[in-house]
């Protein structure tokens, strides 16, 4: 992300017209088999959750 790349585990949110959303990523449909292959056990969806997803937020 620091480089401007899209991220490989969704772990990263910002604030986009006033709704919380997860930065680009290089394949989101494969996020939960790139954070098993480095031991992390929670999901993207339960990332997405964590982060508030789709919630309000200011910019």
């Amino acid at each position: 992300m620091h480089k401007g790349l899209p991220q490989l585990y969704g772990s990263q949110a910002a604030c986009s017209e006033g709704r919380t959303v997860i930065l680009p990523m290089v394949n989101e449909a494969a996020a939960n088999h790139e954070r098993a292959l480095i031991g992390w056990a929670q999901t993207l969806e339960e990332t997405k959750g964590d982060l508030e997803i789709g919630k309000p937020c200011r910019l």
